[in-house]
């Protein structure tokens, strides 16, 4: 079958576009904001969520830029994200405050996927969510556990007074005065009773001081509610104390701590506690608080994310909350361990971590991890999410840009790559490699005759069969249309690579049973070789293809070498 000039330039577009449909499918499945522009930062395709931010429709963003869609201001954002995912050639996390359509100023998370086509980039996959609530809930967090920790820091001065017998008030000292209202002139000679206890508890506290004159010691320390100058209540820690002297004889002094601070810190403590709580459940993030690696407190989205009540999560180890051993085979246990080693001074901490729930299944979260202090306590703080659906979609986006969707083989991205990577590791090793460039004989025959399912079919066991012909270490992908090619690197000898091509043509030249139908097609395959006929892979790859045309003209159903044309062999 004779190739026309500018058939290899159509497949490609028509790969290259059938790509590009599959992103713009993704793009409008993705839960946030999500958004695909060109090279040039027109826009290809978005999201109602991103249609709804912008507050624009999808047809007004298509072919846009920035500028024209969200203005000056907030293009320079994403402009900023798609450029240093296009410079650092992989995907990028950045945070930035903008203003929605509708006047709300948000945090986003944008995330920008820099998109390789086989003439370089193809443009930038961006995503973006909105992370003002756990943003502010952050916040609200550290904030109430600042007023948690001052009040609790702070202390208060110590009213002492002295009592004879009788309760007739013997020493008064300035803190009394300013914790009763009355100053010691006013005290000095007036009884206890009249001063500072409630009418109600009066005749109590006579029998009290009574007994303590009487044992010569002092009642066990007590709050009490003793009343002021202008008749309210006082709420004291006091303490009791029976000191005698030669001079003055038995006297009892008490100490009192003034409480009304901690009783308005309890009243403000309790409120902040309800308003954490509150946040802390309302987080649509996961959050546990640890002590070492000890879950000592979770909120309703991480019972969620488990599948458990939040009382199967608390006293739990992060260690029984995990796999025994993460990506790559690390111990959880040992990372653990160094993850959760961090100081009050040490920055929030992201990372990927695998989970396991109680029914034996796994998932993937990510990690924020900040120390924080309660009760003068190292603690930590985690807030996590699930992002399995995440790393599916990302892997999805990954195969869509390197495999053919048909057969499964690398396309030619993924087959550039891989030959650029075989080439270096040949000229460090000064080893050869071959370059086989396959075409299928009479398979447009097929796709005329038995339709396109059926050459659909046959290009699969195609890929097949091919696979079988080759060692773990060669790469064998499919170029588009029944084009296929192979690298063979670290090549033995030339007689190896014959027997393979050898299998190669025996291989497909066995019929294909396409459901009842049989068929029979062969190959021409164009063989160059590295580094005797060329050093880079344009001209490698232009050696193969005119070495395949010669195996045509010579008949099919053979091969022919690049450099010796006349060597052109028949099956």
């Amino acid at each position: 079958m004779t190739q026309i000039p500018g058939k290899l330039a159509t497949a490609d577009s028509q790969l290259l576009l059938s790509g590009q449909q599959g992103l713009l499918w993704l793009v409008q499945q993705l839960p946030d904001m999500a958004w695909l522009k060109d090279a040039g930062g027109r826009y290809l395709a978005c999201n109602r969520r991103f249609e709804a931010f912008a507050g624009v429709s999808r047809q007004a963003i298509i072919g846009q830029s920035d500028t024209m869609v969200l203005g000056p201001q907030q293009a320079a954002a994403l402009s900023q994200a798609d450029l240093a995912a296009l410079a650092a050639e992989e995907p990028l996390s950045s945070q930035q405050w903008l203003v929605s359509a509708d006047g709300q100023r948000i945090l986003l998370e944008i995330v920008a996927t820099p998109l390789q086509a086989e003439d370089g980039v193809f443009g930038v996959l961006g995503t973006a969510r909105d992370i003002t609530r756990q943003y502010l809930s952050d916040l609200a967090l550290r904030a109430s556990q600042d007023r948690f920790r001052a009040i609790f820091e702070n202390t208060d001065a110590l009213a002492i007074q002295g009592y004879a017998p009788d309760g007739t008030v013997l020493y008064w000292n300035h803190a009394s005065e300013a914790l009763y209202g009355y100053s010691a002139a006013e005290a000095l000679g007036r009884t206890l009773f009249e001063l500072i206890i409630p009418p109600p508890a009066r005749a109590h506290v006579e029998a009290e001081v009574a007994w303590m004159f009487r044992e010569r010691r002092g009642v066990p320390a007590a709050r009490l509610g003793l009343q002021h100058k202008d008749g309210h209540i006082v709420q004291v820690y006091s303490s009791h104390a029976m000191v005698e002297s030669p001079q003055s004889g038995l006297t009892l002094f008490c100490l009192d701590i003034d409480l009304s601070a901690l009783v308005r810190a309890e009243a403000a403590w309790r409120d902040s506690e309800r308003r954490y709580r509150a946040l802390f459940d309302a987080s649509g993030d996961g959050i546990f608080v640890l002590h070492g690696q000890i879950v000592v407190d979770c909120n309703q989205a991480a019972a969620e994310i488990f599948h458990c009540k939040q009382a199967d999560l608390t006293g739990q180890s992060l260690e029984a909350l995990s796999p025994l051993r993460q990506d790559g085979g690390v111990s959880s246990r040992q990372l653990l361990g160094n993850y959760l080693q961090r100081d009050g001074d040490s920055p929030a901490h992201r990372f990927e971590w695998r989970h396991l729930r109680r029914d034996g299944s796994e998932f993937d979260a990510e990690w924020i991890v900040t120390a924080v202090e309660i009760a003068a306590v190292p603690h930590c703080l985690v807030s996590f999410r699930d992002i399995t659906e995440k790393k599916k979609s990302a892997q999805l986006i990954w195969e869509q840009a390197n495999f053919d969707s048909l057969t499964g083989l690398p396309n030619r991205h993924r087959f550039l790559d891989r030959f650029a990577l075989e080439l270096r590791k040949s000229e460090r090793s000064n080893s050869q490699l071959a370059l086989l460039f396959i075409d299928l004989d009479h398979f447009k025959e097929v796709n005329d005759t038995l339709g396109h399912r059926a050459g659909d079919l046959l290009l699969k066991e195609a890929a097949l069969r091919l696979q079988g012909c080759l060692r773990e270490t060669d790469t064998v992908a499919r170029l588009g249309g029944d084009e296929f090619t192979i690298v063979i690197s670290d090549m033995e000898s030339e007689q190896s690579l014959e027997r393979v091509t050898q299998q190669v043509l025996q291989r497909l030249a066995a019929p294909f049973c396409l459901g009842d139908e049989q068929v029979y097609v062969s190959a021409s395959i164009g063989i160059t070789l590295f580094p005797q006929d060329g050093d880079n892979i344009d001209v490698l790859q232009r050696n193969a293809d005119q070495a395949m045309y010669a195996a045509k003209k010579a008949g099919r159903n053979g091969y022919c070498y690049y450099a010796a044309m006349p060597r052109a062999s028949l099956a």
